[in-house]
């Protein structure tokens, strides 16, 4: 099924360029340049006592080229180089190498370093028939990003049929490659399913090959209303010894925009197993949501949201935590301004590297991690729901000013105090309550699509926030300067 699927594609793209009069192409660019800076303090270990104050500056450069040969064909090439100032290497035409986390970052030789092919793909209509088709490294968003929503390599193919759109997505994620890439699965349960069955190894250490197949329905009966259905299949057999993993997600999606209001819901579940060295399997369970709407109040615009993400109890052989192969979810940036996404975050490797990371004292067993890890180190937070609202405010055509704040509990209790923090004998002992965070947000164009953002968030924490003994609150400050062209 899989190579007939790739040969019809393949098939569709030779009879699409042959079909095409030779001319010449016109050539476009295109895309965006902004600098940030970023402070926080207590994210990482919730404690005055330790100094985990960070702050930093990240600037990316993206160029967007597109060379189009008719209505028909195009090809698109886009190009970045990221900088996090003071982490880079003097006298070299690059700065830090690239992005963290990313395969051209500074541990690699300089010849390689210094940026990344973010996109390069052919896009073309089949001749005679609704279909369109993009084949290489490209963009896939499904399910708002729930289902999945990253750069790979892949073929998507999609056809219009007003009212109805369908889209059809292959990707070979990782072909007999080590390490696999542990973010596109989306939380670290797998791993601990793993270990709990004394394997000898971890699906991420492995030389194996992971496809994923995808598909999706959107529907959009009036300019109102949009509905979407997406699911996603990622599937492996790991070797030595053989052990069979299949991922299933299926993800629902419903917006709703009239002139005074509007609605918004995506939920996800997860389905599949994942067999264990020891005999038997882990199920996978998780699910989450996140819905809410604005009303508009002239001259202000009033939000409100929820979102909800399942947790893993404690010694359950199955996964209940939610795991999604993208890296995004629903936007959540009105929910929170410390804790989930914000107005920054949603496009920098910044949220990892400054909040999740295994440095200053921080680390996934939740011995010292704060409630930004005790959920999840990706950006689809689990084990965890809160409720927010929001309230936006424009004085001036070029001016938003947002308040907003949120209030969060995890799902699954969670250490507030360790055992080695109490008296000998002592149960470890477990809260829920993370917090209440409040936050003010400010948008201010300055010329010609030049525009200067600055946000800053605070964190009353509670006892779930943090496992020590005196958690103190915690707070984030950012600023910078975007253009996009």
């Amino acid at each position: 099924m899989r190579r007939l699927f790739l040969f019809l594609v393949a098939v569709a793209a030779i009879v699409a360029l042959v079909s095409l009069p030779a001319a010449a192409a016109d050539f476009k660019f295109g895309g965006q340049a902004w600098t940030r800076y970023y402070s926080f303090n207590n994210m990482k270990d919730g404690t005055n006592d330790l100094d985990d104050n960070l702050n930093g500056f990240y600037t990316r450069f993206r160029l967007y080229f597109t060379a189009t040969g008719s209505e028909n064909l195009k090809a698109v090439f886009k190009y970045e180089i990221d900088d996090i100032w003071g982490n880079g290497r003097l006298g070299t035409t690059s700065t830090d190498g690239g992005s963290l986390d990313r395969s051209d970052n500074s541990t690699q030789t300089a010849a390689n370093s210094g940026g990344e092919v973010k996109n390069a793909y052919i896009d073309f209509n089949v001749p005679n028939t609704p279909l369109n088709a993009m084949v290489g490294v490209l963009p896939a968003k499904l399910g708002r990003g729930l289902a999945f929503d990253d750069d790979t390599n892949g073929i998507v193919v999609t056809g219009k049929f007003h009212p109805v759109k369908v889209s059809l997505v292959y990707s070979r994620l990782q072909d007999n490659s080590q390490p696999t890439n542990e973010s596109l699965y989306g939380t670290g349960s797998i791993q601990a399913a793993f270990s709990a069955a004394n394997t000898p190894e971890t699906p991420f250490t492995s030389h194996d090959d992971w496809d994923l197949w995808a598909a999706a329905i959107r529907f959009d009966p009036t300019q109102a209303l949009s509905l979407d259905l997406a699911g996603t299949w990622i599937n492996t057999t790991f070797d030595n010894p053989s052990r069979d993993f299949n991922l299933y997600n299926l993800v629902l999606d419903a917006d709703y925009k009239a002139d005074l209001f509007t609605l918004y819901f995506t939920g996800g579940k997860n389905f599949g197993a994942v067999d264990l060295t020891g005999g038997g399997s882990a199920d996978f369970k998780g699910w989450m949501i996140t819905t809410g709407g604005t009303v508009r109040v002239d001259p202000v615009v009033i939000g409100l949201d929820f979102y909800y993400g399942s947790g893993q109890p404690s010694g359950s052989d199955d996964i209940k935590t939610y795991v999604t192969p993208g890296l995004d979810g629903r936007n959540t940036y009105n929910m929170d301004e410390v804790v989930f996404l914000g107005w920054f975050d949603d496009e920098s490797a910044t949220y990892k590297s400054f909040h999740t990371t295994a440095s200053q004292g921080v680390n996934i067993n939740n011995v010292s991690s704060t409630g930004l890890t005790r959920s999840n180190q990706t950006k689809v937070l689990t084990n965890l729901w809160a409720i927010g609202a929001h309230v936006d405010f424009k004085p001036f055509e070029k001016t938003l000013l947002q308040v907003g704040g949120a209030y969060m509990q995890f799902v699954e209790d969670v250490p507030s105090r360790t055992s080695n923090q109490l008296p000998t004998g002592t149960v470890e002992e477990k809260d829920n309550k993370l917090g209440t965070s409040l936050y003010i947000r400010l948008a201010q164009g300055i010329v010609d699509g030049l525009e200067l953002k600055a946000a800053f968030g605070y964190l009353f924490a509670d006892d779930g926030f943090s496992p020590v003994k005196n958690e103190d609150d915690a707070y984030k400050f950012a600023t910078g300067l975007s253009w996009y062209w």
